[in-house]
């Protein structure tokens, strides 16, 4: 799941900024932050990011790739031991 949400950061990231990683541990958890400087995410589509097969730019011309389906993927495995995604 980290892979795929510091390849997305890389991705959306304007070029020549940094991705960052941190962990910070607090005592009833570990909450891991994957941040970029980049577009952001539309409001539109923030409901509906971690939808299988949802991307903010669906259209034949998008200049991004991918298939929608890491954000879904990698909620779905920290779901599954116990944790949770926010935006």
């Amino acid at each position: 799941m980290l892979t795929n949400l510091l390849s997305n950061a890389c991705k959306f990231a304007h070029e020549g900024t940094t991705v960052r990683l941190t962990a910070e541990v607090l005592p009833s958890h570990v909450r891991i932050s994957v941040s970029n400087v980049g577009p952001g995410i539309p409001e539109e589509f923030r409901s509906r990011i971690f939808h299988p097969f949802s991307q903010a730019d669906s259209s034949d011309t998008r200049q991004k790739g991918g298939t929608g389906l890491g954000l879904n993927i990698s909620r779905q495995l920290t779901e599954a031991m116990g944790g949770h995604h926010r935006l």
